[in-house]
């Protein structure tokens, strides 16, 4: 069995980590930073799989990737957590 492609590449590593701290990664920074060695079909829809996997999208530019990160956080509030009703509890001894 193969490594995976970010097993075998430090610049995927690199990629992964970007995109994880960040949320997203920009088309041109991966072109520019993707090795030279990888260069089929397979080995680019790898590194994709690997990004979806990581939860990293891409984008165009940094402001669609901040629209579309403001536009999803409207979608999904984080919902605040509930207080606990002990109302109904018997706390006598």
């Amino acid at each position: 069995m193969s490594l995976a492609i970010e097993e075998r590449f430090d610049q995927v590593r690199n990629l992964i980590t970007i995109g994880k701290e960040r949320g997203y990664l920009l088309y041109d920074e991966v072109n520019e930073l993707l090795p030279s060695e990888v260069h089929s079909s397979d080995e680019i829809e790898e590194v994709l799989s690997a990004f979806e996997r990581n939860g990293i999208a891409m984008y165009e530019d940094v402001a669609s990737a901040e629209a579309a990160m403001a536009e999803a956080e409207a979608v999904e509030p984080e919902e605040p957590a509930e207080a606990e009703d002990n109302s109904d509890l018997d706390l006598t001894l």
